[in-house]
């Protein structure tokens, strides 16, 4: 099968990306900074014990309903998808991208994933940090922290994958991600740690939905567009030998 990169998949347009000017950067990162904090501040709420009426209150989204002992009747495949709409619309809509940058550079960018087909992924992917030799916390070399810090910074690297593969792309890929970034608060009791997952798209560039584990069943989806042109999506293997360089492993998802 053909390998597909973003040259190919969207629009059938290939953009030349360039670093984009000072000014618009320096907004974009502050958008990015202020972002990150609120989703920081609205994962350290969390859900309240599980099993309660106002836990399934606080747990679900407007129209979504908590099943019994606390966890969302959706999969965190259908949460991710939900996610990846959002991003979509956003790519998608002039007013929300010129809301945010009046840089044409990024704005070319952006309604050129805007254009893509984010309907049914072709393929999805998990991915979850290796353990051991070859693991994040292996190659970081940080053996005199506390296993409790060594636990913390291993998430945060794990949480940053997309946006390391975005960096090798430029600096006009990384802000113009971050710009279409999305999230999305719920209670589940199906994820037993971090994961990332990867939907693959036939036209469309494609999208990381990391989901981090909170207390009580909380959980933390925020999804990014993989922007990196030469990101072999396409064929998992290729993928997963890509992805093995950053310290994780990857498995198609068979059940969603």
């Amino acid at each position: 099968m053909k390998k597909r990169g973003i040259k190919e998949c969207v629009g059938k347009k290939y953009i030349g990306w360039k670093c984009a000017e000072g000014r618009y950067l320096k907004r974009i990162l502050l958008f990015a900074m202020i972002a990150a904090l609120l989703l920081c501040g609205a994962c350290g709420k969390g859900p309240k014990e599980q099993g309660t009426e106002e836990n399934k209150a606080e747990g679900a989204g407007p129209g979504e309903t908590v099943a019994a002992g606390g966890t969302a009747g959706k999969s965190l495949y259908e949460h991710g998808l939900e996610v990846v709409a959002l991003m979509a619309e956003m790519a998608g809509s002039k007013e929300y991208v010129e809301l945010y940058t009046s840089s044409p550079e990024l704005r070319e960018i952006l309604s050129s994933v805007g254009a893509g087909d984010f309907g049914e992924p072709s393929d999805v992917y998990r991915v979850r940090a290796m353990e051991g030799i070859g693991s994040v916390l292996d190659m970081a070399k940080i053996d005199s922290l506390s296993d409790e810090l060594r636990a913390n910074v291993a998430s945060k690297m794990f949480a940053a994958l997309a946006t390391q593969i975005n960096s090798m792309e430029g600096t006009a890929a990384l802000a113009a991600s971050s710009l279409c970034t999305a999230e999305k608060l719920f209670v589940s009791g199906e994820l037993t740690g971090n994961e990332i997952y990867l939907y693959v798209y036939e036209n469309a560039v494609p999208v990381a939905v990391t989901f981090t584990k909170g207390e009580n069943g909380a959980v933390a989806a925020r999804g990014i567009f993989i922007l990196y042109e030469e990101f072999p999506a396409i064929q998992m293997e290729e993928a997963a030998e890509f992805l093995e360089g950053f310290g994780v492993e990857v498995e198609r998802i068979e059940e969603k």
